[in-house]
């Protein structure tokens, strides 16, 4: 809505799962572009939104810190950049693999996404952990998939002061991507 010209890497590249948002085969993507197989041109994908463009993790290599760690991981940002506003890039988990972590130290701002009754408890605990380890400075936490049940008429949100009923709406649907076509359609 910004008009900024955004690109999502997908780089969780032992559970791939962005190109799944958008419906679409993960035959090529981060993966074979590290490798020289193909070109960042060939494996940018277009979205119905039109400054919305994606890469998808590509087959799943058999190193994929190494890849990470590889310079031409930094020239692929470095390109990105010159073409895009905002670069967003999904990591697999921090904390199961050191890729995250990796990728993270990269990033200009590092987003820690738990998701509400689905994330460990231990995730959250070792945030700031995370921070001291490995200097971030600028690591911001969101908490997704929230309920909002039980909050009309308290806080500085949309419920304040409505008081009740006001959440009994339908739900939106879960998930960046479907709240992002719903506002296009």
């Amino acid at each position: 809505m910004s008009e900024q010209r955004v690109i999502i890497l997908d780089l969780d590249m032992r559970k791939p799962k962005v190109n799944l948002a958008f419906g679409t085969e993960n035959v090529r993507g981060i993966s074979t572009i590290l490798i020289e197989k193909h070109t960042v041109e060939e494996c940018i994908q277009h979205t119905d939104i039109p400054t919305l463009d994606f890469i998808s993790a590509g087959p799943t290599p058999p190193n994929p810190s190494e890849l990470i760690l590889n310079p031409k991981f930094d020239e692929l940002l470095a390109e990105l950049h010159q073409q895009y506003d905002v670069i967003l890039i999904d990591t697999p988990p921090v904390g199961l693999v050191t890729d995250g972590i990796l990728i993270m130290r990269k990033a200009d701002i590092p987003l820690y996404i738990v998701r509400a009754g689905y994330s460990k408890k231990a995730f959250l605990k070792n945030i700031n952990k995370l921070m001291r380890t490995n200097n971030f400075t600028r690591l911001s936490t969101i908490l997704n998939d929230a309920s909002a049940t039980g909050l009309a008429g308290y806080g500085y949100g949309y419920g304040y002061g409505y008081g009740q009923g006001y959440y009994d709406e339908p739900t939106p649907p879960k998930g960046i991507i479907s709240r992002l076509r719903q506002r296009i359609s």
